[in-house]
This record gives C-alpha cells, structure tokens and sequence, in this order.
C-alpha cells in the first residue's frame, strides 16, 4: 500500500474550517439595547444636573436681591437721618436775618449777620487764620455782596447758580417763597464748596442770604451721626450691632464730587467675595439736597445673617461632578461591555480552535487504528510509520491536554526543584519531538556552548520547551530549520528557539503573550490555535524567576529567548 505523505499533513489532510461569522443582527441588537438604558440614564443624570444648577441659580438670585433690598431700605433710612439731623442743625440759623430785617425797618442787613457762634462753631475754617464766607445776592439787580476771603471764582459760581432763569434756578423758583433752606455744592477752582442758603421776599424784592457750609452739627459729622444714631436694619437680625460695623457709606453731590465716604465705586471684589450689595438713594426732599445721594454697601458677614442659611454657594461644580461621574461610570460601563463581548468572542474561537486542535489528531489516531485493526498494512515498515505517527499525534494531545489543565487551574508554576543540566534537558525534549517535525519534513538542530547549569523545574523546562518548538512548527514554511541554542549569557542560563516563517510585527510582540489572543496573520491563515501556549510559557518562566522575549532570527522568522537563573553547583541528574 503507497502512501502519499502529503495525506498525512494535518493541513493536507482536510482544509481548516473558519469560525462562522457572529450574528451581525443579533450583536447590533444585543448593543442597542444595553446602550439606549445608559444613553437615557446619562440623558437623566443631564438634566438632574441642569435642575440642580437652576434651583441654586434662582436661590442666588433671590437671595441676593433680598440682601440688596435690605441695603436699599437703610439707604433710605440713613438718607431720612440725615435730612432730619440737617434741619434741626439749621432751624434757626437764618433767624438773625429777620430779627436784623426787623429792627432796621425792612433794610437789608449785611451777610455779616450770620455770624453767629453756633453757626461759626459748627463749621471751622480748613486752615488756620481763614475765615469763612458769607453772602447776600439780589437776582433783581444782580448785586452780590460778598464777605470773607471772596474770589473772582466764588462770585461767579454764585451767579451762575443763582441768577437763572424762574424755571430753571433753585434760587428763582416759586418754591423759594416757603422759605426753604437749601444746600448745593460743587467745585470752585480746585476747592470743593457747599453753600447753605434761603430766600425772602418775590418779584423785585427777592434775596438770598447764605453762607459756606459744611456737612456737620454741633456734634459732629452729620453723615457719621447718621450711621451712630440710626437703626438702619432689623435688631432681629443684627441685634446691638452698630450700624457702622455693618455696612459702608459713601456720599456724592450732583457734581458727582465725593463728600463722605471711601469711594463711590462698587466695592471691589476681593473685599466682598465677588458678590457685592448695596442700595443708592437719593436725600429728599430734592429741591433741598439737589442731586445728593448715599450709596449703602453691605457687609459680606452682613448679608450671611440676613439670609436665612447664609448666601447659598453655586451649585455648578457639584452638577459638574456629577455630570462628570456619570460620564465616567458610562464610559467603564461601556468599556466592561466591550471586554465583556471581546472575551465571549475570544471563548468562542478558543474552544472552536482547541476543538480543531484536539479533532485532528484524534482523527489521525483512529485512522491509523482503523488500519492496524483491519489490517490493511502491509509489512513492518508501514506498521511502524503508523505506530509513530500515532505515537506523536499522542504526544501532541498530551501536550495539548496539559496547556488546557494548566490554564486552567490557574494554579502557580512548578517552583525549581533542583539544578539541571539544561543543555541535555533541551536535547532530550527535542529529541522527543522530532517525530512530530518529521512529518512536515522540518529539521531541529541543537547548538550549544557545553553544559549550562540552572535551577529549574524539569517538567515546567520541557512544557515550555514543546510549546515554543510546536508554536514554531505551526508558523513556519514546509522544509525549514528550527534553530535551538543553548547558552551561558551574563549569569543567565539562555534557550533560544528560532524558526523559518514570517516574524512576528514588532508593534504586535506586547499581545502575543496574552491568553486567547492571536494575531491577524493567524486567524486568516490555515493554521490552528488555541492562544494559551505562550501565555503558559510566560507564567511558567516567571514562576522560576527568569523572563521570556521575542524578536528577530537569523533566518527572518521569529526568535524566542528563555533565560532563567544560572546554577552555581554541578547539576544533579535530569527528570
């Protein structure tokens, strides 16, 4: 009976078959329906975040605007103090006019006559040796009599401010005719000045006495009695607190001048967190302080008592976090999903491919059985040709078989038990595999620099042994030369096995250690695989304290180099 040999070949024998295709529909199902769940729960966790960021933005917006109508009605109360500090200041400050008017029979006194203690007192001039001024204009005439330090300035400010026109001028308005005192400041030359000053009569007869004044009484500062005097917000709230320990005041004329006060400007940030409160009003009646008005600018630990649970904090950041959170817990849900589906795809082609794997020999075993049993051979020689081949295809399931119990315990590799001789190891176990090179007319061939000694585990040596001489068997050409060399490297005891095929892709080399994986050359080839066998030989090689690496051969193919821990003592006898 002739055989041909080729018959024989594992991938002569019968063509490989591929895994069927996944189910496309079915996996496109299979994800819409676990991402819509996370899609809609990530849709959710939006709008949780944008409904907590509104509830916080509308309580910030309310909370601000009751601390600012706070500010705004002490404003109010503060500017009512100052108008009733002024006039009781003044009641009778224009009385010497009409005594003197009445003693002297109608005739106008001069403005002199104003000079009185309480007024001169309340009012001292801004340096030594200077006198304050005092004046009477008749808007009839246009006379003005001026007393005290006069200049070309203060006469013509007095003019243009009283001389006007009946609807335009405070001093020529009807309203002059109750007797009204009034106020008005502004700049004359690079002096600020404020005038006190009240009309008598109308028509023809009308006169205005007044005097430079200032922002005082008696007791001092009219605005600092304002703050000392007045409860400007709820005792509820702030208790016995002064008013000045809980706000600031600034005041400006209707030429914007600053007359009391710090600054007019909003009160900077770093001095208020950010967030600043405060109400402006304007001094009534206006006839009688045109244009004055007074800023009040909360406190920032005032506006913490006057709402109830401080000013809320935004709440953006802890939306953002949580937006944040659920976007990673989707994307790890995801990535779970992804590694889940790549490891049910990786089980598949494993137990397709070990399937295969294990098929293929057994079929060889039965087939060579079957023609033992019927006997069909004809002479020793082909009885022996078919023992051997049934012989390595038995070896081939052992070596399979033990991969699988490996991988599958999980179990730590065998811990060295002793120092060998790893250059005979390595003879012995090719020499138990030649068989299976044989049959692809393959050659082995051993190299090595004389004994090497180290501490391993013969049985872990030798597995990891056969799976590099098999992984070489499997992806090199028909005919090649397996190259192993044995070597003493920098205290390393060194086993390098290099076949003939295509190499292995140096971006690739990282993955070819994990288990299931198989590169794409080998999945589009006819060559099986279970994808456990260099993942064994590294946990194997690990386990006995040395490292494994891949690279480049002689021949062009791919190179696999063992080093384990060289022995210092002679080797004790192998197995």
């Amino acid at each position: 009976m002739a055989w041909n040999r080729p018959f024989l070949s594992r991938t002569a024998s019968e063509g490989w078959r591929r895994p069927p295709p996944e189910d496309s529909g079915t996996l496109g199902f299979g994800w819409v329906s676990i991402l819509v769940p996370l899609g809609l729960g990530f849709v959710m966790a939006l709008a949780l975040a944008y409904q907590a960021w509104d509830a916080g933005r509308e309580h910030r917006v309310s909370a601000r605007s009751s601390a600012r109508e706070q500010a705004e009605f002490a404003a109010y109360l503060l500017a009512t103090s100052v108008h009733r500090l002024m006039q009781e200041e003044l009641l009778y400050t224009f009385y010497p006019v009409e005594l003197a008017r009445a003693r002297a029979g109608g005739a106008l006194p001069d403005p002199d006559v104003l000079r009185v203690d309480p007024e001169r007192s309340r009012c001292e001039p801004e340096s030594a040796g200077a006198s304050r001024r005092y004046f009477r204009f008749q808007p009839a005439s246009g006379a003005l009599l001026v007393t005290g330090p006069a200049s070309p300035e203060f006469e013509g400010w007095i003019r243009s401010l009283l001389a006007r026109p009946e609807d335009e001028s405070p001093a020529g308005s009807s309203e002059l005719d109750d007797r009204t005192v009034r106020h008005r400041s502004g700049l004359v030359g690079d002096r600020r000045t404020l005038i006190t000053y009240r009309a008598w009569g109308d028509g023809a007869e009308r006169v205005v006495y007044g005097f430079e004044s200032c922002w005082r009484t008696r007791q001092g500062n009219v605005f600092e009695r304002a703050l000392a005097t007045t409860q400007a917000l709820p005792p509820r709230l702030v208790g016995s607190t002064p008013s000045d320990s809980l706000f600031r005041l600034s005041v400006r004329g209707a030429d914007s001048v600053l007359v009391f006060g710090e600054s007019w400007a909003r009160p900077p940030a770093e001095l208020y967190d950010g967030t600043a409160f405060y109400g402006t009003v304007r001094v009534q009646p206006a006839r009688v302080y045109p244009g004055l008005e007074l800023r009040v600018s909360l406190l920032p630990r005032v506006a913490e008592r006057l709402i109830r649970g401080g000013l809320p904090r935004s709440r953006l950041p802890l939306a953002l976090g949580l937006l944040l959170l659920t976007a990673a817990l989707l994307w790890i849900a995801l990535r779970q999903l992804r590694r889940g589906h790549e490891l049910i795809s990786m089980r598949a082609r494993f137990v397709q491919s070990a399937s295969h794997e294990l098929r293929t020999p057994l079929q060889q075993i039965l087939l060579f059985s079957d023609l033992l049993r019927t006997g069909r051979l004809q002479g020793d020689a082909q009885t022996r040709q078919a023992l051997d081949i049934m012989h390595s295809e038995t070896q081939r399931l052992i070596a399979l078989t033990e991969n699988l119990l490996q991988f599958s315990s999980r179990q730590p590799p065998p811990a060295p038990a002793g120092d060998l001789d790893v250059t005979a190891l390595t003879q012995e176990t090719v020499e138990a595999f030649r068989p299976l090179a044989a049959g692809r007319q393959d050659e082995i061939r051993v190299s090595s620099d004389g004994p090497v000694y180290a501490r391993v585990h013969a049985d872990g040596l030798k597995r990891v042994l056969i799976n590099l001489l098999d992984n070489a068997l499997k992806y090199g050409p028909e005919g090649q030369t397996i190259a192993v060399e044995v070597r003493d490297v920098d205290g390393w005891a060194e086993v390098a096995v290099s076949d003939g095929g295509p190499g292995i892709p140096e971006a690739q080399r990282s993955r070819i250690w994990d288990p299931f994986v198989r590169l794409e050359r080998e999945g589009t080839s006819g060559t099986a695989g279970s994808g456990i066998g260099l993942s064994i030989v590294r946990q194997i090689v690990g386990g006995m304290g040395g490292r494994v690496e891949v690279g480049r051969g002689a021949q062009g193919g791919a190179r696999f180099s063992v080093r384990v821990p060289r022995a210092q003592h002679p080797p004790q006898r192998a197995g």
